[in-house]
């Protein structure tokens, strides 16, 4: 019996926390101070850098060799150039 009381207890306060957390998303300005502090977290920069080598696999060739895909390439970029 002193189980399921505590279980109960703890299920209403995990209710009463779980409708006041909704109740209180649904307030402009809670909503504006969890943007203000989600949005720099978001945003990166990872950018390469100028003088950066960077590799990309392109073209449409599966594992499997078939006749109707073309070769698969590479395209590097290193700095302002380009080469496939």
């Amino acid at each position: 019996m002193f189980q399921l009381n505590k279980i109960v207890k703890f299920l209403l306060g995990l209710g009463i926390l779980t409708f006041g957390s909704f109740l209180l998303l649904q307030v402009p300005s809670v909503q504006d101070r969890l943007l203000e502090n989600a949005i720099p977290n978001l945003v990166q920069d990872n950018m390469p850098k100028e003088d950066a080598l960077s590799a990309i696999v392109c073209g449409s060739r599966s594992p499997l060799p078939h006749s109707s895909r073309d070769e698969a390439c590479i395209l590097v970029i290193a700095g302002k150039n380009i080469y496939v």
